[in-house]
Parts: C-alpha cells; structure tokens; sequence
C-alpha cells in the first residue's frame, strides 16, 4: 500500500491516530516537559488511556497503517519510559534530560505523520 493519500476510513480509531500525531507534535520540543501537568498528560495519554507500550502491533488497522508506523512509536515510547524511570512517582521533570526523548518523539512524528489522509 502507498504510504501517501490513504482513505481515513482504512483505519478504525482514525481520531485517536489524530489526537496520538498532535501528542508527538508537542513532545518534539524539550520545552514541552517543563511543565509536570504536560508530562501527566503524556503519561496518561501513552500509557493509560491508550496503553501504546503493551501491545502497539495489535493497533495495526486501528491507528497504525503498518509495522513502520508502530516501529517508530516503539522506540518513543522506550525512550519516555526510560525517562520517568519505574515506580509509582514521577520524577522532577526539571530533573530529567529529555532530549531523547524529544527526538524520538520527532522520529515517530515523522514516520506517521508522512502517510497523509485523504
């Protein structure tokens, strides 16, 4: 399948892939992690409301079109875990070098982003 023009109805959650490219948009910038409510936010977001880190292979058709899209989101994801570290609580964002993330965060904009729909 060309990956340029693809019918939105392809997908069954096209609104959340909407929602999960403006999430990546803003976490491109390091600036972005300022804020601790962002970073809730995020977190929410990635991990609670769509739980991107279990299973994203299993979202291929619902917001992902393929293996690349997931791919890339995969190593955003890893990056942002390895950013607030195990546990309960949240780290100082203040204290946490978020420039991997940020690119990675780029990286998955860019790989999903450039599937444009219709």
């Amino acid at each position: 399948m060309a990956k340029e023009n693809i019918d939105p109805s392809l997908l069954r959650c096209p609104n959340i892939r909407d929602e999960l490219l403006a999430y990546l948009k803003d976490c491109s910038e390091v600036a972005h992690f300022e804020s601790s409510q962002d970073v809730d936010f995020d977190v929410h977001f990635f991990f609670d409301d769509h739980d991107f880190a279990s299973n994203p292979n299993g979202m291929i058709g619902e917001v992902f079109y393929d293996l690349d899209e997931v791919e890339a989101l995969s190593i955003f994801i890893h990056e942002f875990e390895k950013a607030i570290g195990p546990g309960r609580s949240m780290p100082n964002p203040a204290n946490v070098d978020w420039s991997p993330v940020a690119a990675a965060a780029h990286s998955a904009y860019q790989a999903i982003a450039k599937t444009r729909l219709k």
